[in-house]
């Protein structure tokens, strides 16, 4: 039994043997300089450990010591795992490139349960100062938790660093794209772009694999005048009527599709909307900052914009409640609002 520290880390721990186990147990204090608050505590320990076993006392036995595993080890048997309850691969891509990229360069050089809430901390301060968005930060450590918790679930890791860890609020985000910007891109852009834009559109989509790249044939109810989407973000379906002029558009481009998929290039899924979308906003000479997901966010204003009962707005959009589509679209009703209320009749002629 003694007091130790790691040697990148600087992290204090305590390390004792259990005769009648024949077992080594650990203890971990977090990182810090000799005989700061960390060290101090760790000394404390170690004493009150020696103390028992002077005594013959029982000695503490958690958290015992595990074989130690990294969050690389702990991230492929979370994506085994993934992957064997249906997970697709581009998903499974994502994840470990993002941990790769983002996250093992910080906290990837201590076993996972040495991490501390402290080391969490530190990944969110690194991205903050580099102009990170509180919606990126939240996917990160929102993917991070679930390891964790998976870990614990399954006997891998013995503790969770982000137990207590809360997503910040993100502030609602500020979409200036507007319908004639959104014909000139469109206009801008070459045709299976352009088709794609009409489809998320008019369907009301995410733009992304999950959704509009995802669309395929015989998920348009032609008899009910419709297309179903299923939304992996949810894992619900909805149906979403076609205009007239969408679905004859929808049967021209049936009869001449070469794969299932609605949206296709090369007789493939398009899968690289975001880099086609830059160059056609580029070409349109459209000076502000504006995404693919701004679509969708342009659809539901507009539909909101023209006095649609907002229930209807969120069953099209794909959204839990009305009340979700007021709250987050409350500055389009503005003007819904302002007409209401000139309705009012006046008390005095």
């Amino acid at each position: 039994m003694s007091v130790h520290q790691t040697k990148k880390t600087k992290k204090w721990y305590v390390k004792w043997w259990v005769p009648d186990e024949k077992k080594y147990y650990s203890k971990w204090f977090g990182a810090g300089p000799k005989n700061g608050p960390e060290h101090r505590n760790a000394m404390a320990f170690d004493l009150e450990i020696k103390a028992k076993k002077a005594l013959n006392k029982e000695l503490p036995r958690k958290p015992p010591v595990v074989e130690e595993i990294y969050l690389e080890g702990l991230a492929k048997a979370y994506a085994n795992h993934q992957r064997a309850s249906g997970k697709s691969s581009r998903w499974l891509k994502e994840w470990l490139g993002m941990l790769d990229r983002h996250i093992l360069p910080l906290v990837g050089h201590s076993p996972v349960n040495a991490l501390t809430y402290q080391d969490m901390m530190r990944v969110v301060d690194y991205y903050t100062d580099r102009g990170c968005s509180p919606h990126t930060i939240n996917r990160y450590l929102s993917y991070l938790k679930a390891m964790f918790r998976f870990g614990i679930r399954h006997g891998i890791t013995t503790g969770n660093p982000l137990e207590h860890w809360r997503k910040r609020k993100e502030p609602p985000k500020q979409c200036l794209l507007n319908l004639e910007d959104l014909r000139r891109i469109q206009a801008h852009s070459p045709p299976h772009l352009a088709w794609g834009i009409e489809v998320a559109f008019n369907l009301v989509v995410r733009v992304g694999a999950s959704e509009l790249m995802a669309l395929t044939w015989d998920r348009v109810d032609w008899s009910k005048r419709g297309v179903w989407v299923f939304m992996s973000k949810t894992n619900r379906e909805k149906f979403v009527p076609c205009t007239d002029q969408f679905l004859a558009k929808l049967k021209s481009r049936k009869e001449t599709a070469n794969s299932r998929f609605i949206v296709e290039y090369k007789n493939q899924p398009f899968l690289r909307f975001r880099g086609s979308w830059k160059n056609a906003v580029r070409k349109a000479g459209i000076q502000y900052h504006t995404t693919p997901y701004d679509i969708r966010h342009l659809a539901i204003t507009e539909l909101l914009a023209r006095g649609v009962d907002p229930g209807a707005v969120a069953d099209i959009a794909g959204h839990s409640s009305a009340f979700f589509t007021i709250t987050r679209y409350h500055h389009v009703r503005e003007g819904a609002k302002r007409s209401a209320i000139e309705a009012l009749p006046a008390l005095v002629n």
